[in-house]
């Protein structure tokens, strides 16, 4: 089991990427300079249940930075 740090303010970062000519919208959470993880949702989209495993994710060990794709 997890538990949110409460020190921490999590704030998502909503971003649209660029891929060749490909474009896709995704929730960014996590520090800036932390590797990466991808978080993918379920096939109804992404919603509060998604966004906490991202959070509880992005504040595992030294931190990760979380992306979820819309």
């Amino acid at each position: 089991m997890f538990a949110i740090k409460p020190e921490l303010t999590v704030l998502f970062c909503y971003a649209n990427f660029v891929f060749n000519v490909q474009t896709f919208d995704a929730y960014v959470v996590g520090r800036e300079d932390a590797p990466g993880i991808v978080v993918i949702q379920e096939w109804w989209g992404v919603d509060y249940e998604i966004k906490n495993h991202a959070v509880k994710i992005s504040q595992l060990g030294t931190g990760f930075k979380a992306l979820i794709p819309e």
